[in-house]
């Protein structure tokens, strides 16, 4: 009796331990993706590949919003539309944390860095990137750890 007790309590145990493991998944990305905006990524419901644009001329600014501590987030679109573009990225994190970006111009093999930053924790940076064509297309990549917001203008 006392033993089927304490196997039963013991499974009980396990079973909470990873409820709790799984609830802290987080859902607070909005337009970013762990995902860059043209690779592959094998999910349960088959192949996705983020190969959709967001043409600032006619779709307007771009926000932005998420948090990473393990992986690397990038826009989820490739921005496109403009010659230039006017960036804002505020990072949330504590006042020493630093949150380092990268722009890159999407082209056919390696992607051709634009511009990095180094963002001061619980500071705005705004900077442009230019000498673009209307069809290029752009992307953020920001590494970890990330907890930022902003726009693409």
């Amino acid at each position: 009796m006392k033993k089927s007790f304490f196997i039963s309590l013991l499974i009980l145990c396990l079973l909470v331990a990873n409820t709790v493991v799984f609830a802290t998944e987080n859902k607070t990305n909005v337009g970013l993706s762990t995902i860059k905006p043209y690779e592959s990524e094998i999910t349960i419901s088959g192949t996705k590949v983020p190969t959709s644009t967001w043409n600032i001329a006619t779709e307007g600014i771009y926000e932005f919003a998420g948090q990473a501590a393990y992986e690397t987030l990038y826009t989820e679109y490739l921005i496109t539309g403009k010659t230039s573009y006017d960036i804002s990225v505020y990072n949330k994190k504590g006042y020493l944390d630093y949150l380092n970006i990268e722009v890159f111009k999407k082209k056919f093999g390696f992607d051709e860095s634009l511009k990095t930053q180094s963002i001061q924790g619980q500071t705005t940076k705004n900077f442009s990137v230019s000498n673009l064509k209307t069809s290029d297309k752009i992307y953020i990549a920001f590494y970890v750890p990330v907890h930022a917001n902003g726009s693409i203008k």
